[in-house]
């Protein structure tokens, strides 16, 4: 199945329980195995030997997917007798093939301590797995615990970032999903990483590199910094879906780290005295009318995921350089 990228910002409203998390220190290992969520349902299955079996049955089916395809997603069901089991695995596009099926090991590993419950989610930085006794393909948000760590860092103006949708979703379900990632990420800002997850959709940013230099691309020519800053900025991005999204996250954290004072370490001391309040969302129109309806004459390329356009964030006088179009 072809995966569904998303690269508009456009304004909703959704009430949802997310996870999202803000450190100041990225992965280092290759399958990128950090443990940012777990679940386990409060539901047992009622008949253990038959869940197990359809459960094993499951894994072994996604591992068999990954392995020979080479594929980064994957989906198993199992429906034999009273407790079926539907499962799900999608490694982040930037991993290899071997890290990809390092990761769904552990992901295996970590969600069998869910013992009988007959439903699980595992995340990790480099992938995620879950199964339940219903189907659940298309689901873009779970009740998942929200959790935050915050941390200030400083110095590097490098910031990497990735959006990424589940493949069996549909476009308009990844816009939502991420829309929602992009305002939960708010409150990371201006901190040095950020991520946000649910069902649908995995967002990320950070000052430290997390996936290979070859599938990075640079847009320091098309951003405006601002302000007497002299400080120079670059800002590498991985754009695995959503990259109007990812583009406005990594503008908005880099042009918080240029504008704020020296020796100012408050959140309040952002965007020099006016503090940023609430998300930044885009209206389509806007966004159209920006680009001047996707002209050629605003388009700065293409790469492997679509055509790259850039537009004005007149409202902080800022050009954030980018939209990724819908593929």
């Amino acid at each position: 199945m072809k995966q569904e990228y998303l690269g508009m910002v456009l304004p909703i409203t959704i009430t949802s329980i997310w996870w999202w998390s803000c450190l100041i220190r990225g992965v280092d290992s290759s399958p990128q195995i950090n443990l940012l969520n777990k679940g386990c349902s409060q539901y047992n299955a009622t008949n253990l030997p038959e869940f197990y079996t359809n459960l094993n049955a499951t894994f072994s089916d996604l591992k068999t997917q990954l392995n020979k395809n080479s594929t980064h997603f994957a989906t198993a069901q199992q429906a034999r007798g009273s407790d079926p089991v539907y499962a799900m695995v999608q490694c982040r596009n930037y991993l290899s093939a071997a890290d990809c099926a390092a990761c769904f090991a552990a992901a295996v590993s970590q969600i069998r301590n869910c013992s009988a419950a007959n439903g699980a989610r595992v995340i990790y930085d480099g992938c995620f797995l879950r199964y339940e006794s219903a189907g659940f393909f298309d689901q873009t948000t779970l009740p998942a615990t929200k959790n935050e760590v915050v941390s200030s860092g400083s110095g590097n103006e490098t910031v990497y970032g990735v959006a990424q949708c589940a493949e069996t979703i549909s476009k308009t379900g990844c816009q939502d999903c991420l829309n929602v990632a992009y305002a939960n990420l708010q409150s990371c800002l201006p901190d040095t990483d950020g991520r946000a997850v649910d069902a649908g959709c995995f967002l990320r940013y950070s000052s430290t590199s997390f996936f290979p230099d070859n599938q990075t691309t640079n847009i320091m020519s098309f951003l405006k910094t601002g302000g007497n800053s002299r400080k120079k900025a670059i800002i590498i991005g991985v754009v695995v879906g959503g990259g109007g999204l990812l583009i406005l996250i990594v503008g908005v954290f880099l042009y918080f780290k240029l504008s704020r004072k020296p020796e100012a370490a408050r959140r309040g001391d952002i965007l020099g005295a006016t503090e940023l309040q609430g998300p930044m969302n885009y209206k389509y129109k806007d966004l159209k009318s920006a680009t001047k309806n996707f002209s050629e004459e605003n388009k700065l390329g293409e790469g492997g995921f679509g055509d790259v356009y850039k537009f004005s964030m007149v409202k902080y006088g800022v050009l954030f350089s980018a939209m990724h179009k819908v593929l």
